[in-house]
């Protein structure tokens, strides 16, 4: 043990120097040492550079629709790196349903106070973000806290004790202040909730100079958690709210805006032969109409910014592929043809240096045809076609009527509770409830286990033996937006009703769908409800 400590040691204080080399040693912990930066060709075209700017994995410029709650943030850890040895100690609890910029708001603040503190305007501080869906377990956060701060791998119990020295005592301590970034927070709930409770109660001893940013997806946590704990919480409390349609649409122009901003693209290749001046930039690459459609559909449902971005990156991706078959189709009509045109270009093949000018002419040609496509309502609809028709889509569609009252009811559960899982008696007992306050008939006795079972075998549900019974637990298998999608969204319904009723049998067709409605479809206060 005593080897492996000085070898940790000995790796830690390789990693600093690296660090100092680098010029980054300003700011210790998570992130200090960079990645070496692998640059990649540019897109030639703008629905290329269009896609690259949307992709989840692109760092945005800025994080607009978030000025607020990102000014709060930033002056309450700027405010406290700045009093240094003075510093007190704060909690800031970060709360907001999926896909609201939480995490990236608070990565941003982070990357502009370093950017602060490597000019010389702030002092330096460290910086340690964890995640609690990469721990093994809670207990975890502690070591992955002391390996961050120390460069050492301490096992959960050891980790704990060295950081209640550190932080409570100052024992080890490099006087700098620590943010300390904990992602997916709820999740580093325990039975006891002593490591919550040692995470909060650090912060409020003089010598710790520890500042927590906890995030977490559930709005009521801290009224949930035990009172020693959400006393020490405090009263900073930053709500993300769900993007709405106009919000959803600027982040959207902004990422494009951000490609857009990009220079002309650098000269492109193929083969040995040099295209240039071959890709403008003027144009947009969306419709105003296609983002329109794309931010109203995504703010009915989930107000999820991730949702937009990729349903507006599929849509690009689908645009320039169907803009290549379309040239790849008219190049082969005009072969097939054998215009004038193409017997001159047959004879200017016939030696190496005019195969490879034809080459260059139908790649400069192709890239023209690719860079005029534009994105469109089409493309937008086909994509949401194509990302809301996936098989458990299908299977919720074709939920039965208990089935979709049963998952509403799972859903309010897990909301209600801000865990992942739930148990099958008191989803029953939410479900009873809405069939009561909506005059829905009641489920058989005893349907619930039936029902779990059910949604588990169609993989929607994660469920455990049925013959559990009331000890049964649930959870989603599925992404939760799209089950508040298959929910919400009546485009199915109301596509069988037009159908029916410009159908040859109406009459039949309507009664058909009624009482198909009355079994599978639309159930209409469920799509009022605040899920």
């Amino acid at each position: 043990n005593a080897r492996g400590r000085a070898v940790s040691r000995h790796i830690a204080a390789s990693r600093r120097k690296a660090a100092a080399a680098s010029g980054e040693a300003g700011v210790m912990g998570l992130g200090a040492m960079a990645i070496r930066r692998v640059e990649r060709e540019a897109p030639a075209t703008k629905l290329g550079r269009a896609r690259l700017a949307l992709s989840l994995a692109t760092t945005p410029g800025s994080m607009p629709c978030r000025e607020a709650e990102r000014g709060k943030i930033s002056d309450i850890v700027e405010q406290a790196i700045i009093e240094g040895f003075a510093c007190r100690g704060r909690s800031v609890y970060i709360s907001g349903v999926p896909g609201t910029g939480k995490t990236a708001t608070v990565r941003e603040v982070i990357r502009a106070l370093r950017k602060k503190s490597r000019d010389g305007y702030l002092p330096r501080f460290n910086h340690v973000e964890l995640n609690g869906l990469r721990l093994q377990t809670p207990a975890h956060a502690y070591s992955a806290i002391a390996e961050e701060l120390l460069g050492e791998r301490l096992s959960p119990h050891r980790a704990c004790e060295v950081l209640d020295a550190r932080f409570r005592e100052g024992r080890g301590s490099d006087g700098r202040v620590t943010i300390l970034v904990a992602d997916e927070m709820d999740l580093l709930v325990t039975r006891s909730q002593q490591l919550l409770y040692n995470l909060f109660d650090w912060p409020t001893h003089r010598a710790s100079r520890l500042v927590i940013l906890g995030i977490a997806n559930t709005l009521d946590l801290p009224e949930r958690l035990l009172p020693k704990i959400s006393s020490r919480l405090g009263n900073n409390k930053v709500v993300f709210k769900p993007y709405t349609a106009e919000q959803l649409k600027k982040i959207v122009r902004a990422r494009l805006e951000d490609a857009a901003l990009s220079t002309a693209p650098p000269d492109v290749f193929v083969g040995a032969a040099k295209l240039s001046n071959v890709v403008s930039t003027g144009e947009d690459a969306f419709d105003a109409v296609s983002i329109e459609l794309a931010s109203r559909k995504v703010a009915a449902v989930s107000g999820d910014a991730r949702r937009v971005l990729e349903l507006c990156r599929r849509a690009a991706e689908l645009a320039e592929t169907l803009a290549g078959r379309r040239f790849d189709k008219a190049e082969e009509a005009a072969r097939r043809a054998g215009s004038s045109e193409s017997a001159a270009v047959r004879e200017a093949a016939v030696s190496t240096d005019g195969s490879a000018a034809l080459d260059l002419d139908r790649s400069r040609r192709r890239l023209r045809a690719l860079d005029s496509a534009k994105v469109e309502m089409l493309h937008i609809k086909d994509t949401m076609f194509e990302m809301f028709q996936s098989p458990h889509m299908r299977m919720l569609e074709a939920a039965s009527r208990h089935d979709r009252i049963f998952l509403c009811a799972l859903l309010l559960e897990l909301r209600r509770s801000g865990v992942t899982e739930a148990c099958v008696s008191h989803v029953m007992r939410t479900h009873e409830q809405l069939c009561r306050t909506h005059a829905e008939p009641l489920p058989p006795a005893g349907a619930a286990a039936g029902i779990a079972c059910r949604l588990a075998a169609s993989g929607l549900l994660l469920a455990d033996p049925g013959r559990r019974r009331a000890a049964q637990r649930v959870c989603l298998n599925v992404p939760l937006e799209d089950v508040v999608y298959a929910l919400k969204d009546e485009r199915r319904v109301q596509e069988r009703k037009v159908a029916a009723a410009t159908g040859a049998v109406a009459a039949a067709a309507s009664a058909r769908v009624a009482q198909t409605d009355a079994d599978r479809g639309d159930i209409p206060w469920i799509r009022q409800m605040d899920l």
